[in-house]
């Protein structure tokens, strides 16, 4: 039952990750050809376009952050060491994110567990 526990939430939160995913690089499709044709001001992040042109990865990113967020407490409570290493993957990446000037990059960053 645990096993399965963990699977479920492990696995909701790939599908719903990779979603994100596909829903980011379709954003900054558009948002790229926006600013290629002058639809943006070049003080516009992309960050703050997605936020009032693209409510599909608002979205998908906070179903998202909810399979994170159920995934690590599924951890947590049946597999603590497992728990503390992906808390600690979670970590590892935002340190690297604050180091990149990528501002797409940092803009709503995925982490998928392992298979």
């Amino acid at each position: 039952m645990e096993a399965e526990r963990i699977k479920d939430a492990k696995d909701r939160l790939i599908k719903s990750g990779n979603n994100t995913l596909e829903q980011k690089k379709k954003a900054k499709e558009e948002y790229d050809k926006q600013v290629e044709f002058g639809f943006v001001e070049s003080n516009t992040s992309f960050e703050q376009w997605v936020s009032q042109n693209y409510p599909a990865l608002t979205a998908g990113y906070q179903d998202y952050a909810a399979a994170n967020g159920a995934y690590t407490q599924t951890l947590m409570q049946f597999d603590q060491q497992a728990g503390q290493a992906w808390q600690q993957k979670l970590r590892d990446n935002q340190r690297e994110l604050l180091k990149s000037q990528d501002s797409y990059e940092k803009a709503f960053s995925v982490v998928l567990p392992d298979n």
